[in-house]
């Protein structure tokens, strides 16, 4: 409409007018999702007039008629790709809003990451946003949280999805920040030939010659610190990569057991934008060769009792002097498990297909929840029997699980093996059964889940770490020995959420004094442990007000699905998609002493 041209321009004009002599201004934009036509020509020319110097960009120009580049937001991966593809004669292009950090996410940076530096005309994009804008608030009790969209009776409104950022309200980092550093990392490193020591500095740096960047080189073995060497890199100039030969004596290495190569590389000095030290990217290698093969050793039985068994109506009770296990007959699962007098398992494992829903869930959580009833999946018995061996006994539960009114579950197999020493050996197998086509494209995960005791809250793992991972997301976190406290395996999300995954496992432990209790994982796993239920976690609509529960919630899973950006952007990949598909999960639990979790960590008892 040509009535309208003066107002557009006059607004154009005056923002120009305004901040042309901010130097932090680079690109212009005519505005933000407000359709097109004659008079965003008419803005662009007006300004070009005023300031040549600076690109203009408006994403509702399609074509880039009167935009200097082409741009979209939330471009699904494919579509990306295409016009990266369609380059001849066509300007560059941005994503000007991709990556939606709501909430636990998001997942699937990498891949965009890839896609962008594969083709030219990818210039990159903007990850919407940088922080949560949530508003500071204390409670009676003087803890902070953060109000948002509604809690100020406000309607209509957009409730949480204020909350969107990469940091959160008070600038502090959330892992999704973390994961995104990693992502873009200006210096990349690959392994050639580690049995050579020789590994391939890429510079992804535009400008900047990496001469003189520090890099740490650390060879550890668990904890174990076997060697260590801080030399200055060479000169490798922008966009330019050479190859090293690691200053570590490799044979040394090769008498320990999983040993990993960690790089870390820091700024030589202060700079305008980092202080001396600033850790600019890490980096970490496995040594294949000292890969340890977990051994099933068996167990001394001359020094334990025999096990009694006693069978009720409604019970399995297995017990000598060391321990005590109770099974329900009725609905087929382990009740309660007793080591040294002291319980350690208060209920469980049971199958469970639920994640408390992350804000990228949010278009999949309705079907999930009403649809397909995967909050309220139920184990189903089928059989139990046992039977008494020389040193232990073995149980074999046969089970189905399914949601109310589905053609769809699985059919399950729990092996459990009691040894006189009080080892729990765990394996399910999950078997699909598909009798319709009305089925979930994903869910949320496949795990089990658990009740152990709150007292042992000291928590060993052998994974990623020490921040949370998800399967999309977890290049930044390194595999390592980490501890922590149960309460620090939670991330405070302004809107709880899912959280607190950690991936890649071998092992956790629970510890309590010198006493741990080891979750030996026969294949690596995922899992998490917090200190309240799913449930608890779904009722809090914000950081602090989660109920407490009187046990540790431990989940261990077979797989759970990706975070994606679905809020706004791409859907969780294919390949990080649970699938209603076949599973194992093996595992060993058993009592060990704190200081002999590395060692112990290596073996399985009577199999």
């Amino acid at each position: 409409n040509e009535l309208w041209e003066k107002q557009y321009v006059d607004r154009a004009v005056r923002m120009v007018k305004r901040d042309r002599n901010h130097p932090s201004v680079i690109i212009w934009s005519l505005g933000n999702e407000s359709g097109q036509g004659r008079n965003f020509t008419a803005m662009y020319q007006a300004i070009k007039e005023i300031d040549s110097t600076r690109l203009v960009h408006y994403e509702g120009d399609f074509h880039a008629a009167y935009s200097d580049m082409y741009t979209t937001m939330y471009t699904r991966l494919k579509a990306l790709e295409e016009i990266g593809q369609d380059s001849e004669g066509k300007k560059p292009h941005i994503l000007c809003e991709y990556g939606h950090a709501m909430g636990n996410g998001p997942g699937g940076l990498t891949e965009y990451q890839d896609v962008m530096r594969k083709y030219p005309r990818l210039q990159g994009g903007f990850v919407w946003e940088w922080y949560d804008h949530g508003i500071e608030s204390v409670d009676e009790d003087g803890n902070i949280y953060y109000l948002y969209g509604g809690n100020y009776g406000d309607f209509p409104t957009n409730g949480n999805f204020c909350i969107d950022g990469l940091v959160f309200p008070d600038r502090t980092p959330s892992p999704g920040l973390i994961e995104y550093k990693k992502v873009i990392e200006p210096i990349v490193t690959q392994a050639i030939d580690l049995t050579q020591r020789k590994i391939r500095i890429k510079n992804r740096y535009d400008f900047r010659n990496l001469e003189g960047i520090q890099l740490n080189i650390k060879v550890e073995s668990y904890t174990h610190l076997i060697e260590e060497n801080n030399i200055n890199l060479r000169s490798i100039h922008a966009q330019g990569e050479i190859e090293l030969s690691l200053p570590i004596n490799l044979e040394k290495a090769l008498h320990y057991d999983d040993v990993r190569i960690k790089l870390s590389y820091s700024e030589p000095k202060r700079t305008l934008y980092a202080s001396e030290g600033h850790p600019i990217t890490t980096e970490s290698f496995f040594l294949e060769a000292t890969k340890v093969k977990k051994m099933v050793l068996p167990e001394s039985q001359d020094i334990h009792e025999s096990i009694t068994i006693e069978e009720t109506r409604t019970q399995l009770i297995l017990e000598n002097d060391t321990f005590k296990t109770i099974f329900s007959k009725f609905h087929g699962v382990l009740v309660s498990h007793q080591l040294n007098g002291e319980e350690i398992i208060e209920k469980g494992p049971e199958l469970t297909l639920w994640r408390a829903a992350i804000d990228n869930d949010m278009y999949k959580k309705d079907d999930w929840t009403n649809k397909y009833f995967l909050k309220n999946a139920k184990e189903q018995l089928a059989s139990f029997t046992y039977q008494e061996h020389e040193g232990y006994v073995d149980i074999e539960i046969r089970k189905y699980l399914s949601s109310v009114n589905q053609a769809w579950g699985f059919e399950l197999y729990y092996q459990y093996r009691i040894t006189q020493a009080g080892a729990l050996n765990l394996q399910l197998k999950g078997s699909k059964i598909i009798r319709g086509k009305e089925v979930p494209e994903m869910l949320p995960r496949i795990g089990i889940t658990m009740h152990v005791n709150k007292e042992y809250n000291d928590v060993t793992w052998y994974g990623r770490g020490d921040s949370e991972s998800y399967q999309d997301s977890k290049r930044s976190q390194s595999i390592g020995l980490y501890h922590k406290q149960v309460e620090e395996m939670h991330t405070d999300y302004v809107y709880p959420q899912e959280n607190g995954s950690r991936c890649d496992t071998s092992f956790l432990a629970v510890t309590k004094g010198d006493q741990s209790i080891l979750f030996n994982f026969k294949e690596i796993r995922d899992f998490t442990i917090h200190d309240y239920e799913t449930s608890a976690l779904e009722d809090a609509t914000h950081r602090g007000k989660i109920k407490k529960s009187p046990f540790n919630v431990l989940t261990i899973d077979y797989r759970q699905s990706g975070l994606g950006s679905n809020s706004c952007g791409e859907e969780q990949l294919p390949a990080y998609r649970v699938g209603i598909e076949d599973f194992e999960i093996g595992l060993e639990i058993r009592s060990v002493q704190k200081d002999d979790l590395v060692e112990e960590s290596k073996y399985f008892r009577v199999r």
